[in-house]
């Protein structure tokens, strides 16, 4: 998973004893991760659209 996109979706408490920090990080099933990396491709296409028409 991209580093950002690990940032943003971890937990602010420190690991537990015996967890390592990524262990921390909220779960997210493959969905998920399927549905965050259509959002970014729709972002990017916005984008790449909106810089075209300027």
């Amino acid at each position: 998973m991209d580093s950002a996109v690990r940032e943003t979706y971890a937990l602010q408490a420190p690991p537990a004893p015996g967890e390592s920090p990524d262990d921390s990080a909220l779960k997210l099933s493959p969905r998920d991760l399927e549905f965050l990396g259509l959002l970014a491709e729709w972002c990017s296409n916005r984008q790449i659209a909106w810089e075209r028409m300027q």
